[in-house]
């Protein structure tokens, strides 16, 4: 997951650079470049798989944190009975 995460930021950061250098070589005004360049169709699908799977990983330790937390209530339970 944490690989994805990273791979799919490397992506959109690579392709919006790229895409930034075109629209300026391409005579852009500077401050109008930051949003067309994140307008680009490409860029805006790069954006989404990148955040997608960001909430995957935030998911997965969400997941993680709920299985630690049962552990903890089931190791309670295992501690308890093998007192009494």
């Amino acid at each position: 997951m944490a690989e994805k995460k990273a791979e799919t930021e490397e992506k959109y950061r690579i392709a919006l650079a790229q895409e930034k250098l075109v629209l300026k070589s391409q005579g852009m005004a500077i401050s109008l470049i930051e949003d067309v360049a994140r307008g680009n169709e490409e860029i805006a699908h790069l954006k989404f798989e990148r955040d997608k799977a960001e909430d995957m990983f935030k998911a997965a330790i969400e997941s993680l944190r709920a299985l630690q937390a049962q552990l903890s209530g089931l190791q309670s339970i295992s501690r308890y009975q093998s007192d009494i």
